[in-house]
């Protein structure tokens, strides 16, 4: 990679996902209360606004059998196009807040493992995933689940 520091970052980005974690809130939604622009929530290819509402969102991860009784906060776009990086000192810093939500606990991991957003956009298909799959399995030792295969099996039937 052309960042020499971007390898050891996913680890800070995991980080900031479990801080914010920290935070808890009431409904599956954005902060405002109203939708969560997470497409891979909802049931079939559903392309009704109604579709992103907290109430279907609960409804459709229910069926998925994703544990919703925990939601918390969280930045739904820290891909490398959000994240700020100090080469020298290797700080971050995190821009684009205006998808905040309150989330799913145990959905988190899922943002990364699925979200081809979070790909860079230069270097060979393996290379622009790795960083989100980095930030993915170090979710993952955290102790936050794939819900993956949740949804996959919803979306057959």
């Amino acid at each position: 990679m052309d960042y020499p520091h971007v390898t050891l970052q996913f680890l800070k980005v995991a980080d900031v996902c479990k801080h914010l974690a920290a935070w808890k809130g009431d409904i599956i939604g954005g902060v405002d209360g109203h939708q969560l622009l997470e497409r891979y929530l909802v049931k079939g290819n559903s392309k009704m606004a109604d579709a992103l509402s907290p109430q279907q969102l609960l409804k459709d991860c229910t069926e998925m059998s994703i544990d919703v009784s925990t939601f918390v906060f969280y930045h739904c776009d820290l891909g490398p196009t959000n994240i700020l990086v100090n080469t020298s000192t290797g700080s971050l810093g995190i821009i684009d807040w205006s998808l905040l939500a309150t989330f799913l606990s145990n959905g988190l991991e899922q943002n990364f493992d699925s979200q081809q957003g979070m790909d860079f956009n230069y270097g060979d298909e393996d290379s622009k995933k790795d960083w989100r799959r980095r930030v993915a399995q170090h979710l993952k030792r955290m102790g936050y689940r794939d819900v993956v295969d949740a949804w996959w099996k919803i979306q057959d039937s």
